[in-house]
């Protein structure tokens, strides 16, 4: 609360019923009268005194954002990208990741303030070095999910293995897979999701991010039959 010189203006209405407000000015008063036009019409307005010691309520500080999204999503319709919020205010901030991304946080000036993609941020009072508020919304790159299995499928019962048999990688990252072959199985290659990425039964495959159209790598050994057609 705080102490401002308002004018002391009277209201009078129709009813005969006075009312007296401080406020700046005229406008400030009628927009601040207690009765409705519609129960009882204006007749009269006049300013009593002025500068008279008025308590009121301190304005919410305004503080001025900019929310941006980091390399590998954006924002949503509901994060305003730039504006001005109250301190106690509350913002909706949606983050979306582009494809082959995932959220990481919400910073506010680089300090974190959330984990979850969509939430609801009060706003607070500018810190000492603060002229203004950035949120940033960042992303990494998500993980591959991956699987492994063996064709032909009969050759899996009779000692033909293909491991590990599934995981999660990050694109950039290297498998190591290995394939073992027998005497009724020969290794032939390697395959992603149908397209050959190896010949060497032990491989050194650099994972890529997912394609479209895909959700998940399927690294498939391929082997041949000894003496087959």
């Amino acid at each position: 609360m705080q102490i401002k010189k308002y004018n002391a203006y009277r209201i009078t209405y129709k009813d005969g019923v006075t009312e007296h407000i401080n406020a700046e000015n005229l406008i400030q008063a009628l927009q601040n009268m207690t009765k409705k036009e519609t129960d009882s019409p204006v007749i009269q307005t006049f300013m009593v005194k002025e500068g008279v010691d008025t308590l009121v309520e301190e304005a919410p500080t305004e503080v001025l954002f900019t929310a941006v999204g980091a390399e590998g999503g954006s924002l949503s319709l509901a994060t305003p990208s730039n504006g001005k919020i109250h301190v106690g205010d509350q913002i909706q901030l949606k983050a979306i990741p582009d494809r082959n991304y995932q959220f990481v946080n919400w910073e506010r000036n680089g300090t974190e303030i959330s984990k979850e993609a969509d939430f609801l941020y009060t706003m607070t009072e500018l810190a000492e070095s603060e002229d203004t508020v950035v949120f940033t919304a960042n992303f990494e790159e998500a993980d591959v999910n991956w699987t492994t299995s063996v064709t032909p499928s009969e050759a899996t019962g009779t000692g033909c293995v293909a491991f590990p048999p599934s995981g999660k990688i990050k694109p950039g990252e290297t498998l190591v897979m290995l394939a073992v072959d027998n005497a009724q199985y020969t290794f032939s290659k390697w395959t992603r999701n149908g397209v050959e990425v190896s010949t060497a039964k032990q491989a050194n495959i650099k994972v890529t991010p997912l394609a479209k159209g895909e959700e998940k790598c399927v690294y498939v050994a391929e082997f041949n039959k000894v003496g087959g057609d």
